[in-house]
């Protein structure tokens, strides 16, 4: 191109002249941007006329020019460009009349390989020769360019490039040079590392041509690779186009070497060493990680050969500690082969399997049997042998490097046992207290909870044997463990068929053992008779071993327990009372004034008569009182009488105020109902402000001064004690001024 000029001045005023650039950030660019001063070749570009009128654009083009000036090529960048067309023998001139002779395809061909789309700027336009943009466009793809409207002389179309190309070619006239060597273009790596007998597929290559096209097909290929020969292989590739230029060979280096797999083999780190009890069926007494420390090739395992050792050199045998016939139906957790099929064992077992291992991958492979009887304690480990090989190379491979076998986890046989002696759990038993039967008895009125832990194996308690100790008459008629009664038969309660499991470790398993007590009165036990059990034989099984744990006195024990364990001594009534301190709303002033109340309610199994009931007084302040005048009231308001007060005067500031209340006959309270007994003290020197002082009251700290009788049990009158009352109060009420 000579040169250009227009209608007008070209000034900026009057056009802007761009054209798409994949390597300017904006994907545009100005002719002056890209370095140009002229329209070329193979380029188009876009032309604004802001003039508002119709301007000419006019060409001059050089034709004096030798033929290598008359051939174009463009490379053309990543991304969208714009192209002009400079192709003679496909191109339709200004003016053709031609059909539609699918002329994109051939124009595109050398470049097919690295665009993506086509487009049509002009494509709305009524005159196939207009290059003025349209308001519509048309895209294609590569492959479908032949879509579009035939390539025309003078018009601009756009391409998106897939990867750099130098391969736009394009030139002046018909008589194109035929100088141009096609270019090879090699697909994939241009080196590949192999595993010896390994499987390779050649990427190949392209080829094109300025002249003819693509010409991959006539690309010659010498292909020399021998996969089963370790060495280094050049695979080389040539092309020669219709008018004799030979393109730049291109070549591949294929390198055929050894690189096996390595199979790792160690034991399982989440399984350690473990107690089985014996008779244990299934028992895991092995777990190893089997891991393909190679990146590229898979690995086959063949076999697994299993050696049982009694400390990982010495086979078992017929006369070891265990004996090999100790043991059956040995397998691995391999389901494939004979793998799970299990056996009986020998000092080496060797399971037939196949199963591939990823590189990089694990896997876990466990060893099961059946464990028998065993008397004494005895360990047993089990030792292990791969055989694999490379799925590709198909050489034989050693586990660890070395072919060793590796030696798993140390597994001890041993019947696991109760602790001994199992422990009473205070916190959840009951308390020695009265318990009330009435005439009818109580059931599951108290109950002991039993301690039970078990060491080297779980256990199952089968029975139990409880000794009953009473003061007089026969108090405890049952004992109820786990659902299963027995009743006291000459002071002893047998209990069978329990079926109580303990874990192996830990903290055990919690017991609770219900009493069940007879009736006392009359035609019961006498009240206030004491009741005591104490646990003294155990009968449990572990690992199919059978023990009896009891002390040595009863001479039919397997183990001797360290003593019965004993649980707190209960003192059995026809009914009992139950005290309350509450508060008094009085405000305390000199005088009469209510300290506060005692509630008394009798169980429901039957009445119940107060005795003796104790009061301790404190002062806080200057309040003072003799004691000698309390009122005790009832809830109506109306006084008790027939009592008598034996008192110590509290003094001012102190807390040495003492009275007990004795009333005469006993103060019987029915059998369910609370009767409440309301306190007044004469109170004196009240002085000072507001809460100045305190006067306050509760039921002391000896429990034995408060004396009841048990009217339900034909008690005594002589009666019994708060002592042995369950939640005795300790607290107080109080009133202030």
């Amino acid at each position: 191109m000579l040169s250009h000029e227009f209608s007008v001045v070209e000034t900026s005023d009057n056009f802007d002249i761009y054209l798409l650039d994949p390597t300017s950030s904006s994907g545009w660019q100005t002719m002056q941007g890209a370095g140009q001063t002229e329209f070329k070749p193979l380029f188009s570009y876009f032309v604004n006329n802001k003039t508002g009128q119709n301007q000419t654009l006019k060409l001059n083009y050089n034709f004096n020019l030798s033929p290598s000036q008359r051939l174009f090529q463009r490379t053309l960048q990543p991304g969208w460009n714009t192209i002009g067309i400079a192709s003679p023998s496909y191109a339709l001139f200004q003016g053709s009349t031609s059909s539609d002779t699918n002329n994109p395809s051939n124009i595109l061909s050398p470049i097919i390989s690295s665009i993506g789309q086509v487009i049509d700027f002009t494509n709305g336009n009524i005159n196939l020769d207009s290059p003025a943009v349209s308001g519509t466009w048309l895209s294609k793809t590569a492959s479908d360019a032949n879509g579009l409207n035939d390539f025309r002389e003078l018009k601009g179309y756009g391409v998106f490039v897939t990867s750099v190309t130098n391969n736009y070619l394009g030139s002046q006239n018909l008589q194109v040079t035929t100088g141009v060597a096609p270019v090879i273009t090699l697909n994939g790596n241009p080196t590949v590392n192999l595993i010896v007998n390994g499987s390779y597929a050649d990427a190949g290559a392209t080829a094109s041509d300025s002249l003819d096209g693509d010409i991959t097909a006539n690309i010659v290929v010498v292909n020399p690779v021998k996969t089963n020969v370790v060495g280094t292989y050049t695979i080389t590739y040539n092309v020669t186009d219709s008018s004799g230029n030979n393109a730049q060979q291109v070549t591949r280096t294929v390198n055929v070497g050894i690189t096996p797999a390595t199979l790792g083999v160690t034991q399982n780190g989440s399984y350690t060493n473990q107690v089985i009890s014996p008779n244990t069926a299934n028992a895991k007494i092995g777990s190893y990680t089997l891991q393909n420390q190679s990146s590229s090739e898979s690995i086959r395992v063949t076999s697994l050969a299993v050696a049982l050792t009694t400390d990982g050199s010495t086979a078992l045998t017929s006369s070891t500690t265990p004996a090999l016939t100790n043991f059956s139906n040995l397998k691995t957790s391999e389901t494939s082969g004979s793998g799970s099929t299990p056996i009986q064992p020998s000092a080496v077992n060797t399971f037939s399997v196949d199963f591939t291992i990823a590189p990089g991958a694990t896997k876990i492979i466990d060893i099961f049997t059946d464990t028998g009887s065993q008397a004494t304690s005895a360990t047993v480990v089990s030792k292990l042998t791969v055989t694999s090989l490379g799925t590709n190379s198909n050489v034989s491979i050693s586990q660890n490097s070395n072919g060793t076998a590796v030696t798993g986890q140390i597994i001890t046989l041993i019947s696991g046992s109760l602790t001994n002696p199992p422990t009473l759990v205070l916190s959840s038993s009951t308390a020695g207290q009265y318990v009330p039967s009435g005439t009818t008895g109580s059931t599951n009125a108290t109950k002991a909870t039993y301690n039970f832990r078990a060491a080297n194996g779980s256990a199952t308690i089968s029975e139990l044997k409880f000794i009953v100790t009473t003061s007089t008459g026969i108090s405890v008629s049952s004992v109820t463990v786990n659902g299963v009664s027995a009743p006291v038969v000459s002071s002893i309660a047998y209990l069978t068929g329990l079926n109580i499991a303990v874990p192996n470790g830990g903290s055990g398993v919690n017991v609770d053992v219900f009493m069940s007590y007879g009736p006392v009165g009359i035609d019961g036990s006498i009240s206030g008779a004491t009741s005591q059990i104490a646990l003294e034989y155990i009968k449990y099984t572990s690992g199919g071993t059978t023990t009896t744990l009891c002390p040595i006195t009863l001479g039919t024990c397997g183990v001797e327990m360290t003593g019965p364990v004993t649980a707190p001594t209960m003192v059995i009534v026809g009914s009992k009372p139950t005290l309350e301190v509450v508060d008094s709303s009085a405000q305390l002033v000199n005088g009469l004034v209510k300290v506060g109340s005692v509630t008394i309610a009798a169980d429901t199994h039957g009445d119940i008569a107060i005795n003796t009931l104790p009061l301790a007084f404190s002062s806080t302040g200057q309040v003072s009182s003799a004691l000698t005048n309390l009122v005790i009231k009832n809830a109506y308001g109306q006084s008790i009488i027939n009592t008598t007060n034996t008192a110590v005067a509290l003094t001012a500031g102190n807390s040495d105020g003492r009275a007990l209340i004795t009333f005469t006959g006993g103060y019987t309270v029915t059998a369910g109902i609370t009767a409440t007994l309301d306190i007044y003290a004469t109170a004196t020197t009240v002085t000072g402000g507001p809460s100045a002082n305190v006067l306050s009251m509760n039921l002391g700290t000896d429990q034995s001064l408060f004396t009841w009788t048990d009217v339900a049990g034909n008690g005594s009158t002589a009666g019994q004690t708060g002592t042995l009352l369950y939640n005795f109060p300790t607290n107080s009420s109080w009133i202030n001024d």
